[in-house]
């Protein structure tokens, strides 16, 4: 198994950065090898919600079913495939959003997967806005 993990000092408070890394709708924004995600389950993020992923890896088109598996505000948010050509689990490690909350001006965001995930940096997380 190989473990990706990457960091983002995001100049912004926590939760405005947790909500918007939680949006399935969002991650295109950031994440290079995303087509396109959607939230499949009724009602708001949490443990059990589920959505359906898009990848384009290595020039093939990839769909992938994933669910919740653990959800805090603003702290930890984990997730694992449910189907899909291979099984990934990722997430938001509490530790780091702890960190985070520390100094409110700083958030930061770190993504844990068992495959390779491009990450750019979205304008949403400008530290010039």
């Amino acid at each position: 198994m190989v473990k990706v993990e990457t960091s983002v000092v995001i100049n912004r408070p926590i939760a405005e950065v947790f909500e918007f890394v939680v949006n399935p709708e969002k991650w295109p924004q950031y994440d290079s090898g995303l087509l396109e995600a959607a939230k499949t389950s009724k009602g708001p993020m949490d443990v059990g919600a589920t959505w359906q992923e898009v990848r384009k890896f290595l020039g093939r088109r990839i769909e992938s079913t994933n669910a919740v598996t653990a959800y805090e505000p603003n702290k930890k948010f984990s997730f694992k495939s449910t189907s899909g050509p291979f099984p990934v689990e990722g997430g938001l490690p509490s530790s780091q959003s702890r960190a985070a909350q520390r100094s409110p001006a700083q958030a930061r965001e770190t993504q844990a997967a068992s495959s390779s995930w491009p990450i750019r940096s979205s304008p949403a997380w400008s530290s010039d806005r």
